[in-house]
């Protein structure tokens, strides 16, 4: 898709996609609207009453090196709870090899950062990553939502709570508005359709926290600098798409190529040995018929003794 069709698309566009970088960076990462990510927390976590979340205070997103050459990780959202419990909340749009081995980094990151002089264990506070994925991590399961922690395998006990990851699987979500009933069913229906309708559905006109969420991806709040990085981000994403499908495009051709060059040498192997067969098969029936001796006919064709006494009773067959 070119740029120009990309520009007609977005202006088309009532609200942009939450499932764009700078779209869910401005939706959950927003100072001015926490209780958007405070509301998404609760609901994917399942926290009500005295448990749910209260407030929150963001913090830096730029970690520490992820290597010698000194780059830096960058964590999407990054907040800490009343109860001093970090999460990190990361969106990816594409498949990527070993998100689950990313995800683990991010938390002991983000668990490292703890460490402070004097220092103790029992002071260190649980970390909480919840992907968002764009794309099908496990097919193995039909669940929107997973969650994984450390396990005592034989006895089914947890071992410890202070690193959890949740993974959420959007294109497993396929419910309608109208079978949306709790909480995170309406963030799932939100996350998967916010950027193709044209209004806010009745059954979110009521709540303060999607209303906002939705105001804050209504385009027209958006400012010529946003507008230009989301189409900066789409152009990268359509083009790495090109070059993915350009590359499968090449690779079958380069098959088809070399399955036909192989299947044409194949057969005119094949072709070959048969009529060479059916020379010898030929020269030996003359042979037959002249009453040369099998063994002579064997010694001058180079078929077998059995192959040419079959050929013989073929040819009495045939004669009678």
């Amino acid at each position: 898709m070119k740029l120009l069709e990309k520009l007609s698309e977005v202006e088309r566009m009532k609200y942009l996609s939450p499932r764009s970088d700078i779209g869910f960076k401005k939706l959950f990462g927003n100072i001015h609207h926490k209780n958007i990510t405070i509301s998404f927390l609760n609901s994917v976590l399942n926290l009500t009453g005295q448990q749910a979340i209260a407030t929150i205070e963001f913090r830096e997103t730029e970690q520490l090196p992820e290597n010698g050459d000194g780059r830096k990780s960058f964590f999407d959202v990054y907040c800490t709870d009343n109860m001093g419990k970090n999460f990190i909340i990361e969106m990816q749009g594409k498949y990527q090899a070993h998100f689950i081995v990313r995800a683990q980094y991010y938390t002991s990151l983000a668990f490292y950062r703890q460490v402070h002089s004097p220092f103790a264990y029992e002071k260190l506070v649980p970390v909480i990553f919840i992907g968002v994925l764009d794309h099908v991590l496990d097919d193995r399961h039909t669940d929107v939502i997973s969650c994984h922690k450390l396990m005592d395998i034989a006895h089914q006990t947890e071992s410890s709570q202070h690193q959890i990851y949740y993974f959420i699987e959007l294109p497993k979500f396929n419910k309608t508005i109208d079978q949306c009933f709790s909480d995170i069913d309406h963030w799932l229906y939100f996350m998967t359709t916010a950027d193709k309708i044209e209004k806010v559905p009745t059954q979110f006109q009521k709540s303060q926290d999607f209303t906002q969420a939705f105001h804050v991806l209504e385009r027209a709040q958006w400012t010529e600098r946003e507008l230009d990085a989301y189409l900066a981000e789409a152009d990268r994403e359509t083009e790495q798409d090109r070059y993915i499908q350009g590359a499968i495009e090449q690779g079958i051709k380069q098959g088809i190529k070399q399955g036909l060059e192989k299947g044409l040498e194949k057969g005119l192997q094949k072709g070959l040995q048969k009529g060479l067969q059916q020379a010898k098969e030929a020269t030996a029936i003359n042979a037959l018929r002249s009453g040369l001796d099998i063994s002579l006919i064997a010694t001058l064709t180079g078929l077998s003794i059995e192959q040419i006494e079959t050929l013989q009773d073929h040819l009495e067959k045939s004669e009678k």
